[in-house]
């Protein structure tokens, strides 16, 4: 499985040296001075900057998606692309590019296309599904994007390599992947069983 997209590859600094000593925050398995990955995230929601299409404006939400789903040892890759508009209306198409196959696209009337909000109450993975499932298909402006980078860094077993973040979903590791400057979420991975990327997203006036 392919790994394309944007990923974060930051170099965060900024917090205080020397709050624990050097040689405790060695055994906690930091190194001295270096932030968490709570703190990281939350410095990226801070410093999350606007994004090119947040000047677009239109009725609709237009994200544009690759995924690839794992069955066996096999791996398919979709092309999908969703509309929608605030009253929860919109369109749905998608297509298998590879190996190819047929594709489908759905309309759907109003309130066909719920967005409940994210239930913060709700047990992490739920929380984390709910973020996941609003960025598949809805245009977030900026305070909205940090927002969810603010929810992310607040659920347990949060941990970065520099380059993305991770968390416990169910029985596997969920990857989400940043663009850092403007804080959009371009990608996530559950484990090594699907993997989606967004390669667009705007809002437009009308379904084409």
């Amino acid at each position: 499985m392919r790994a394309l997209g944007a990923v974060v590859a930051v170099v965060l600094g900024g917090l205080a040296a020397g709050v624990l000593p050097a040689a405790a925050q060695t055994v906690l398995g930091q190194p001295p001075g270096t932030p968490s990955a709570r703190e990281r995230l939350l410095m990226l929601a801070a410093a999350a900057g606007p994004a090119a299409a947040d000047g677009s404006t239109g009725r609709y939400s237009r994200v544009h998606l690759v995924r690839w789903v794992r069955s066996g040892t096999a791996v398919t890759r979709f092309d999908s692309e969703r509309w929608r508009a605030p009253d929860g209306s919109g369109r749905v198409a998608e297509r298998r590019v590879d190996p190819p196959g047929p594709g489908s696209t759905v309309d759907y009337s109003s309130g066909e296309l719920p967005m409940p909000p994210v239930d913060p109450t709700a047990d992490p993975t739920a929380i984390v599904t709910s973020l996941l499932d609003m960025v598949g298909i809805r245009y977030l402006d900026r305070p909205e994007r940090a927002a969810a980078l603010r929810t992310i860094a607040g659920l347990p077993g949060l941990a970065t390599d520099g380059r993305g973040f991770s968390l416990p979903v169910a029985a596997t590791r969920l990857t989400i992947e940043l663009e850092p400057d403007t804080g959009e979420i371009v990608a996530w991975q559950y484990g090594d069983a699907e993997r989606v990327e967004v390669l667009s997203r705007e809002r437009v006036d009308a379904l084409p």
